[in-house]
């Protein structure tokens, strides 16, 4: 089992840490942390999310729909911090848009980046973000 779910670009050496959370329940605190390439700075922010159980439900969506869907898939967190908003093409390539925020009055701050994810990444993404977040209660 990991700590922490890693989505690697299939393109070049960005890599997206999450987790682990600390909090019980979906309700609590995780790092994020991109790691940068040539044109990318690293960045790392601590993301408050009341229902973090949300981010394996977002990557188990895009491992269901791994041949495409229309328009965009998105999650955000609860205060900014962090957000995805994913994409598709007709070859099977993901794009996965990331945006790190501090929100903080004395450091605002953002970057944004793009992570090519290949559909058979999915199912690893989809199994490793249950084993760090945990699964949504059955209401």
């Amino acid at each position: 089992m990991t700590d922490h779910l890693a989505v690697k670009s299939a393109q070049d050496a960005q890599v997206l840490e999450l987790g682990p959370p600390v909090g019980k329940g979906g309700d609590g605190y995780f790092p994020a942390r991109l790691l940068g390439g040539p044109d990318t700075p690293a960045a790392k922010v601590e993301v408050y999310e009341y229902n973090y159980h949300a981010i394996p439900l977002f990557f188990e969506d895009l491992a269901k729909h791994w041949r495409g869907w229309s328009d965009s898939k998105s999650w955000n967190s609860l205060e900014g911090h962090l957000g995805f908003e994913a994409t598709t093409d007709r070859l099977g390539h993901i794009y996965l848009r990331v945006t790190l925020r501090a929100v903080e009055i004395a450091a605002d701050w953002k970057v944004q980046t793009t992570l090519l994810i290949e559909a058979g990444q999915l199912d690893r993404l989809a199994r490793e973000a249950k084993e760090v977040f945990g699964a949504a209660p059955v209401v």
